[in-house]
């Protein structure tokens, strides 16, 4: 019999009129899904997979995909149909997070466990230092021409 790693949906805030503070967010739980891929997880950060998709919308197709409305069923799907568990990662925010907040309502309204990891904040807590320079962050905003390739 062969054993599969735990299936993890990582919910986490993203939303925010800021771009700066939406591209941290991203950098920061980009960080945090690494480590817990190290670890052997099989790991869905919707943040982590559609902020790119979303920086590439935004400024090349025109489209406002930011918000919750617009993945609200890409997500809702990957956790009824993947996920063996969902962790909360409570960031700034998750509180008063309308995405956070229907993830774990959904979430729990089809018995998939929610946990809230406030282990992984702690273990992270220096992550500025850690993305200094790293490649997981970069804050300046590609241009149009930069996708013209695809």
């Amino acid at each position: 019999m062969k054993i599969r790693p735990k299936r993890i949906y990582l919910a986490t805030p993203y939303t925010h009129k800021n771009f700066l503070k939406r591209q941290l967010r991203y950098a920061r739980i980009t960080r945090i899904t690494s480590y817990l891929v190290s670890l052997g997880f099989h790991i869905f950060s919707p943040i982590t997979h559609a902020h790119p998709i979303n920086v590439f919308l935004k400024r090349v197709v025109k489209i406002d995909s930011k918000g919750f409305d617009y993945w609200k069923t890409y997500d809702l799907t990957m956790i009824a149909e993947w996920a063996d568990e969902l962790w909360v990662v409570p960031l700034e925010g998750w509180k008063s997070s309308k995405g956070v907040q229907a993830e774990i309502d959904f979430a729990r309204s089809i018995n998939i466990p929610v946990k809230i990891q406030t282990g992984l904040i702690e273990k992270f807590k220096n992550w500025k230092k850690i993305l200094l320079g790293s490649p997981l962050i970069k804050i300046e905003r590609p241009s149009p021409e930069y996708y013209e390739y695809m």
